[in-house]
């Protein structure tokens, strides 16, 4: 608890508690969404920042105040507003007014706004929670099946999936906390069950838990409601991907009807006005640089939230095990002097901070790959002194020069993004399609009565695909003495992929257990099966809507590259318009040919990014689709007008 904290609890903590009942809710919405703290230091803490952020609003109003008075002194004369002599008294006093009331407005807006939002917290997060459990569960159902049928009861099938955070997420807190109730709060495993059914965001998970509960309790077999449980949640996440593809295929038909198609029909409509003499500028810069984006980042936005209870698997997730492999287990302690010791510690901290750096001087394009964020740390530096570089070279800057070295310094900052994100996530895509087969060929060879350690060394016989050279890596750390867990471990690092890391741990577990694995492999076959299955299934109907979507944009670009070389040279300039309607505003067909290649740029940075996210399921994906629109765009405009 910060200063800010428990100055709000002393000075609202024994007033909210006295109106416990109005924040009852909120009492259920933090323990659901495991935020550790009570709910009066919550709404104290609350309110604080709340107070903190009307302060900081209210200064703003006292700062805002003068921009303020030079508009009404603009707009007064212009809409012939007077004060009647009911209110001249108020004149003087004109200045300190619309301060006073610029300040209270920001400050009362800020107050609030704060307030809400941290009072919404809980729910957001609450709902994030609930879609990533959703998501989640049916691996976590079936690597609790597998340790199940392998031996292991419940409560330590619990304490397991517990200990593998980095995987199974909120799945693994959910069995974190009936652990706890049951090891440190001294419950019995039905009541800690009870407990985390009653507590938790997902409805899918409580009837999961009471469903198990009852099994429990009726004396049922628990292994076969697992098997059932985890075939049922395979194949509701059919249904849901098919109920999914359905509302994206009316998201992608909604967006190209709103956003390509209708700015299509009203730039083509306010050019006819043109044409006529009628001139509505502002609609049009209204139209391209804030209708277009703005209406883009809602569709984004609407489409990752439904997207969100989908389980998927892209080239962009990576899973953070951060397992610490035992290396050093069978090496004999050597007793030294305290100097000699102090200095092999040195000498180790050195070769700790020195390993990095020369790993990635030897090999820098496997940090990129692994993880392409990197890219951005010398992409955006780059494109930063070019811009820079560029804009003290030119002598008179023009909207035209301007709007080159823009474009070339966004695709200094993010091709090489795009690239490293699009070959990490072939890699990834590649790794994935080809873990089920790897999967099955070892639990068919394990059919033989073959130890896990010989059925790795039969498959590799086999063409593994892009697997092979990871699986020769598997045999040679048992050749060299590691043990087949630590062996998959190591494998299971290098690659850092959630198909893989599930299936590692799967196998690793239930081989504790006990020593057959071959009805374990068969498990995680069929889970990393249909998890590919529905990735593929899901690409192949959404590659449609890409299609759909770059049609779409050419058809936008065609029309604007007609309109700009065939009718804004019949447009009348400014001086012909007569002078009746100077109230509209009114530009040359230079200026309207230079707000439709800025209309076709943001059009086309925007339609990749839905493109991204409808065909891919990741934003990211969409920047090598913005950045080709962009550059199509671009060479149109510059080479052919």
């Amino acid at each position: 608890m910060n200063l800010i904290d428990r100055i709000g609890y002393r000075l609202f903590g024994e007033r909210i508690l006295k109106k416990k009942i109005y924040y009852f809710g909120l009492q259920k919405r933090l323990r659901q969404s495991q935020i550790p703290y009570p709910f009066d230091q919550y709404v104290a803490s609350a309110i604080m920042y709340s107070l903190i952020a009307a302060v900081i609003g209210g200064l703003l109003g006292y700062l805002f105040a003068p921009t303020l008075l030079r508009m009404i002194e603009f707009y007064t004369p212009m809409f012939n507003i007077h004060l009647t002599s009911s209110f001249s008294w108020l004149a003087p006093w004109r200045d300190l007014i619309v301060t006073v009331i610029a300040s209270f407005t920001l400050f009362l807006i800020f107050w609030q706004a704060t307030y809400r939002l941290i009072l919404f917290y809980p729910s957001l997060l609450l709902s994030l929670r609930k879609d990533e459990m959703d998501s989640i569960l049916p691996h976590a159902v079936t690597f609790m099946y597998a340790l199940n049928k392998g031996g292991m009861n419940l409560l330590d099938v619990f304490r397991t999936l517990a200990s593998h955070r980095g995987i199974y997420t909120v799945a693994s807190d959910e069995a974190g906390r009936i652990v706890r109730d049951v090891d440190y709060l001294g419950y019995d495993l039905t009541t800690a069950l009870h407990n985390a059914s009653q507590s938790s965001s997902s409805e899918r998970f409580r009837d999961f838990i009471e469903n198990m509960t009852s099994v429990i309790d009726s004396g049922g077999d628990l292994k076969s409601y697992l098997g059932k449980q985890a075939k049922q949640y395979q194949e509701d996440a059919v249904d849901e991907q098919k109920a999914f593809l359905e509302m994206l295929e009316l998201i992608s038909e909604s967006y190209v009807t709103l956003f390509v198609a209708g700015p299509i029909f009203l730039i083509v409509v306010i050019v006819l006005m043109g044409m006529m003499g009628s001139v509505y500028v502002s609609f049009l810069y209204l139209l391209i640089y804030a209708v277009i984006p703005i209406g883009s980042l809602a569709f984004i936005v609407l489409i990752n939230s439904i997207s969100r209870s989908v389980h998927e698997e892209g080239g962009e997730k990576v899973i953070k095990t951060r397992r610490r492999i035992d290396v050093f287990r069978d090496v004999k302690e050597i007793r030294v002097e305290p100097d000699a010791e102090a200095s092999f510690f040195r000498a180790l901290q050195r070769y700790e901070m020195l390993e990095r750096p020369i790993t990635f001087l030897k090999h820098p394009y496997r940090a990129f790959i692994e993880a392409p964020r990197r890219v951005l740390y010398l992409s955006i530096p780059a494109s930063i002194l070019f811009l820079v570089f560029m804009l003290n070279r030119l002598e008179t800057l023009t909207p035209g020069s301007v709007d080159d070295i823009l474009f070339f310094t966004l695709l200094i900052a993010f091709v090489p993004f795009a690239l490293t994100f699009e070959i990490k996530g072939r890699i990834v895509k590649a790794i994935e399609k080809a873990v089920p087969d790897f999967l099955s060929s070892l639990s068919s060879v394990s059919g033989a009565g073959l130890t896990l350690k010989r059925a790795i060394e039969t498959v590799l016989r086999s063409d593994l695909g892009v697997l092979t050279s990871e699986v020769k890596k598997i045999r040679s750390d048992m050749e060299w003495g590691s043990s087949t867990q630590d062996a998959l471990y190591k494998f299971e690092e290098r690659l850092k992929i959630g198909a893989v890391s599930r299936a590692v741990t799967l196998i690793v577990k239930a081989s504790e257990v006990s020593g057959d694995v071959r009805e374990v492999l068969s498990i995680a076959a069929k889970d990393a099966a249909t998890t590919e299955r529905l990735r593929e299934e899901r690409y192949s109907n959404t590659f449609i809507y890409l299609i759909i979507i770059y049609i779409a944009f050419g058809v936008f670009l065609g029309i604007l590259y007609v309109i700009s070389s065939v009718f804004l040279p019949l447009m009348p300039s400014p001086e012909t318009i007569p002078l009746q309607q100077t109230v509209r505003s009114s530009i040359a067909p230079s200026a309207y040919r230079l707000l439709f290649f800025h209309a076709v740029l943001i059009q086309g940075f925007f339609s990749g990014l839905i493109a991204g996210e409808i065909g891919e399921g990741n934003v990211l994906s969409g920047i090598k689709h913005a950045l080709i629109m962009m550059t199509i765009a671009y060479t149109l405009f510059m080479l052919f007008l």
